[in-house]
């Protein structure tokens, strides 16, 4: 059973961005969706406008679910979607990377982590065609702080490690592949994990204007990967979708 797996900086909605201010980038957002139309979305930065308009213009075809990072359980989210068509949700979780992971807005602290508190979902979800739950882990890890990325992927690759059946992991890591936090993904001993977007080059460009950071947008799993592709799409008028090209993974579970 094939399934395409997307992993989606959205980039949230400030009007610092100019032209790409989130409600102008809105339509080339649902094009973009419809044109992929991947199984499972991974989304980052999904703020509280945000949120709203997933569920108001994506769920004709998908489920939309996960709320915000802080104490209300507001602010940023590390929304999943899934096509509704195609799978049940038989659990969801939303987990803080801190040494507190049930207490909302808590974070780890002396490790020189930002002042934003940072969320792993993790959704369990059944299709009729295939045999055991395929888990769904989504996160967006910590730009400041090195510690504090190894810590939030040590944290999820403990849920990783005793989930039973096949898992992806698609998330914004503001790490690159030759960082600890990223490598430690690809030494697990209970699964034998890959780097399904190993063969992408770069992922953040800054709408355009940086393509020097290389690839901190992921997706892996212990399935097979068939291909994967960033989704490179000319801007419209000088409107991109994101200041992230989104990832896809085609993967075998």
């Amino acid at each position: 059973m094939k399934l395409k797996i997307m992993s989606f900086n959205i980039r949230m909605a400030t009007k610092h961005d100019g032209i790409n201010f989130f409600p102008n980038r809105t339509d080339c957002i649902r094009k973009m969706i419809d044109r992929e139309s991947p199984d499972i979305i991974g989304f980052q930065e999904v703020c509280d406008t945000i949120r709203p308009w997933l569920r108001n213009n994506i769920t004709d075809e998908y489920i939309v679910i996960g709320c915000g990072r802080d104490e209300h359980y507001r602010n940023e989210a590390n929304s999943i979607a899934f096509k509704k068509n195609s799978f049940e949700l038989i659990a969801f979780e939303t987990k803080q990377l801190s040494l507190e992971p049930d207490v909302p807005g808590s974070r780890y602290h002396g490790v020189g982590q930002s002042a934003n508190p940072r969320i792993y979902c993790h959704a369990v979800l059944s299709h009729d065609a295939i045999a055991q739950p395929i888990h769904v882990y989504n996160t967006h890890l910590d730009y400041q702080s090195e510690l504090a990325k190894i810590l939030g992927m040590a944290q999820i690759l403990g849920s990783v490690s005793s989930c039973k059946g096949k898992f992806v992991l698609t998330g914004d890591m503001n790490a690159t592949p030759d960082e600890r936090a990223m490598k430690m993904s690809l030494e697990l001993t209970t699964k034998t994990v890959v780097d399904a977007t190993a063969s992408i080059p770069s992922t953040f460009h800054g709408y355009g204007n940086d393509n020097t950071t290389g690839k901190i947008d992921y997706i892996f799993t212990d399935a097979a990967v068939l291909n994967a592709h960033a989704v490179i799409d000319p801007p419209v008028d000088g409107i991109y979708v994101s200041d992230h090209y989104p990832v896809c993974a085609e993967i075998d579970f």
